[in-house]
């Protein structure tokens, strides 16, 4: 479970890094993982947590405009399919 709240804590930090590089500072981010919306939007970072997250948190402080959304796993089908599909494999 560790290493699934790792990766995605990874993959919203790139997502940034994507977004920056393209000049957007407007961003919606969904995700069905409960725990890790959760933990950014509180934005409690305890010195032990991942490093992204203390990363996230400092550019949503940066005034970029973000909304964070908990997405159901079942309304997150559509992705899993997609990820599948183009052979994206998840350690």
């Amino acid at each position: 479970m560790e290493a699934i709240f790792k990766i995605e804590t990874r993959a919203i930090l790139e997502g940034f890094r994507l977004a920056w590089k393209k000049g957007i500072r407007q961003l919606e981010v969904e995700s069905d993982n409960t725990l890790l919306i959760e933990t950014i939007v509180e934005g409690v970072v305890e010195d032990g947590q991942l490093m992204e997250l203390r990363r996230i948190h400092q550019i949503v402080c940066q005034g970029w405009k973000v909304c964070f959304r908990h997405l159901s796993r079942t309304h997150n089908v559509v992705v899993d399919h997609m990820a599948k599909g183009y052979g994206v494999k998840i350690y």
